[in-house]
């Protein structure tokens, strides 16, 4: 460690109410400089384990903060250990709800902070109680943005008209053979369609699935918000996202959109927006929505 070669001032306490003070000659700087540097450096070293320098830390951080929240009083400059899990799907999920589970986001991340739950059991009752051994630092809900629209419309309004669209009421069934029927519909029509103008659901001929998505990703951020713990605890992280869901021909090309903060487009670029094997279309879209352009939003990313 380089040391500024000009005299040093030493504050030297006889007790804690009187200081003297010792200001070195050239040669008696040459004498102390040695030490000088391993004092530097043990007293560097224990204010850095023991957290006093939290203050500059919080000044000089090597990320830039993009988010209205308290610094995270276990900051530290080293690499810590997170544990989470950024694929989570939820009853949002045509392939969840089709397996008799009717937990929503919020439902998730009490579940990752270590609150039970309740799962179905062979006959789609939700009567299995579930609890995490340990609780999870970080989550991010990403259902597949394909169908957060129909889904919606085949799950939660029965006054809605789509509600009663028969593949919905199929992917309402506990039962398991229409489960995998519904299960099979929705696949075949927005995952593993290979088209490049992917069929929609009639569904949305019936009811208004833009009004739909639009509702559901609203309540996935909400959830986010929720659950994320902004003080200064840091006990739970939360992020904001979803699933890019492409599989033509049942190949798994799916991507989950993580968000950095809760900034985020105001609707999700899906493959009906850039048809089957076109991934990299996801990346110029976010790139535009989110980054750049006129319609980049301000602190997306």
């Amino acid at each position: 460690m380089n040391v500024n070669p000009m005299p040093y001032t030493i504050l030297l306490m006889n007790d804690k109410n009187n200081f003297t003070h010792l200001i070195p000659n050239q040669t008696i700087e040459r004498q102390l400089a040695p030490f000088l540097r391993r004092l530097y450096t043990f007293i560097s070293t224990t204010l850095l384990v023991f957290g006093f320098n939290h203050s500059v830390l919080a000044q000089s951080l090597p990320f830039e903060r993009t988010e209205k929240r308290s610094p995270c009083d276990n900051y530290a400059e080293t690499k810590q250990p997170f544990f989470g899990d950024l694929h989570v799907h939820t009853s949002y999920s045509f392939d969840s709800y089709v397996s008799s589970q009717r937990n929503d986001p919020w439902d998730a991340y009490r579940y990752a902070k270590g609150e039970s739950i309740k799962l179905p059991n062979i006959a789609g009752e939700q009567k299995v109680l579930a609890q995490i051994q340990r609780p999870l630092d970080f989550v991010a809900v990403t259902d597949h943005a394909e169908f957060l629209g129909p889904i919606n419309i085949c799950t939660q309004d029965s006054s809605k008209l789509g509600y009663w669209f028969p593949w919905c009421v199929l992917t309402r069934s506990n039962y398991f053979y229409p489960q995998l029927i519904a299960a099979n519909y929705w696949a075949k029509l927005g995952v593993a369609n290979e088209n490049t103008a992917k069929p929609k659901s009639f569904a949305c001929t019936l009811s208004n699935c833009a009004t739909a998505e639009a509702e559901t990703w609203s309540k996935i951020q909400q959830a986010a918000e929720d659950h994320y713990d902004r003080s200064a605890d840091c006990n739970f992280t939360t992020f904001v996202g979803y699933e890019y869901t492409d599989a033509p021909n049942l190949k798994n090309m799916h991507r989950n959109v993580i968000f950095r903060n809760e900034h985020v487009v105001d609707k999700v670029v899906s493959t009906y927006d850039t048809g089957s094997y076109n991934f990299p279309a996801l990346w110029t879209r976010l790139r535009e929505q989110c980054l750049e352009g006129e319609k980049g939003k301000a602190g997306c990313d």
